[in-house]
């Protein structure tokens, strides 16, 4: 359940900053003040959490394309959906997104990328996929508009 709420979290964030996007004519300038406010945040939560924050030693071996390719990645995936979302409506942004997480995860799994857990392609589980895609395929390129 707390990733339904995360998702529609998401659908509503995205919603709110593709708004601010277009308002200011910056989708890069929006994804900033959505990491800016983010960091503030999530530093603010720490200071006050009782989480521990891990050792110096541990960071510091932690390689650097783990700190730094999620950061890049989510700036150039935000701003090209506060670029598209106005353009598009907010449903078929967010399918269209969720077809590419969804392929994107179903190979990470098979493979078991990024030392996560392997999750075999099976006959169902392609299925699965082809179903979800024939789905977005028919609402984002439907004529309800």
């Amino acid at each position: 359940m707390l990733c339904v709420i995360s998702g529609s979290a998401i659908a509503l964030q995205s919603s709110l900053s593709a708004q601010l996007s277009r308002r200011i004519g910056s989708p890069v300038l929006s994804s900033a003040s959505v990491f800016l406010i983010g960091f503030l945040v999530l530093m603010s939560f720490l200071m006050v959490s009782r989480d521990r924050l891990p050792a110096w030693e541990l960071i510091r071996e932690t390689p650097r394309h783990l700190w730094i390719v999620g950061g890049i990645l989510s700036a150039c995936a935000l701003s090209c959906v506060y670029w598209i979302m106005p353009q598009i409506g907010v449903a078929r942004t967010m399918l269209l997104l969720l077809m590419g997480q969804l392929l994107t995860s179903a190979i990470v799994g098979h493979l078991g990328l990024f030392a996560l857990p392997e999750n075999s392609l099976s006959g169902q589980r392609l299925l699965a996929l082809t179903l979800v895609g024939a789905g977005v395929v028919l609402f984002t390129f439907s004529n309800g508009d």
